[in-house]
């Protein structure tokens, strides 16, 4: 029996313009849920990150997002949780990049199995993934009890994306020839070193070098335009550019 193609894309940041993750966490702080320490902590990262004031303030904002939410998760109530879990879907889920979609699109067509793997909470990822016509996806699942979580994250996806990605291979019998990865973070390296095809697309500085180090393609999407650079005998140069 013929194995069949995959393409795995990561989510925050690579089909959203912007971050799930980092939308819940704001959604919640508003909801009143986040005690006021965690909140105020955030609110300064957030704003060193916006005023690029050290090279590492969007390390250490995202840094922060991790720490609240493993702090405050056993004392949010769900309810709370999926309301603002839902309205970030709704307001979100057409605010995508063009060119990932349109990758997305492409590949489906052309019978591969489409995988979504984020670190976003499954609340909010699992309507993108639906809407984009996902075969499968994997994100952060946390335990509830009744009307409340237990504080114990069930499934990880933060970090070892390989291991995830690898699992979902083995249980759909997929093969790897042929494969595509798109990522945007140094969390997607594993990921993108597996596939055949690997796709570094608006990349982080230090998915950058990992990039540039492997040779990589790298595509950017900026306002109506997306660039496509090929690593040549002297460094990367534009294999292609077009609107959008």
């Amino acid at each position: 029996m013929k194995q069949q193609k995959f393409a795995v894309f990561d989510i925050d940041g690579t089909l959203i313009r912007g971050g799930l993750y980092r939308q819940l966490m704001l959604g919640l702080i508003d909801a009143g849920v986040i005690p006021e320490l965690h909140a105020s902590i955030i609110q300064q990262k957030l704003l060193s990150w916006k005023r690029r004031e050290s090279k590492n303030a969007y390390d250490e904002y995202e840094l922060s997002l991790v720490n609240a939410i493993a702090s405050s998760l056993a004392d949010i109530p769900t309810a709370v949780f999926d309301e603002v879990a839902s309205s970030i879907a709704e307001r979100e889920l057409d605010h995508v990049y063009t060119y990932t979609r349109h990758r997305l699109r492409e590949l489906k067509q052309a019978g591969y199995f489409l995988i979504a793997i984020s670190g976003s909470q499954q609340e909010i990822v699992e309507p993108f993934a639906k809407k984009y016509g996902f075969d499968a996806w994997a994100a952060q699942v946390y335990e509830r009890q009744g009307d409340t979580f237990t504080g114990t994250i069930i499934t990880k996806t933060y970090t070892n994306k390989d291991k995830i990605l690898q699992r979902i291979i083995d249980k759909h019998g997929l093969t790897l020839a042929g494969s595509y990865a798109f990522g945007d973070s140094e969390g997607d390296r594993h990921l993108l070193a597996m596939v055949e095809h690997p796709v570094v697309f608006n990349p982080t500085e230090k998915l950058l070098e990992i990039a540039k180090t492997n040779s990589w393609p790298i595509v950017l999407e900026r306002k109506s335009v997306v660039f496509e650079l090929e690593k040549g005998e002297r460094g990367y140069l534009l294999a292609q550019a077009g609107k959008i």
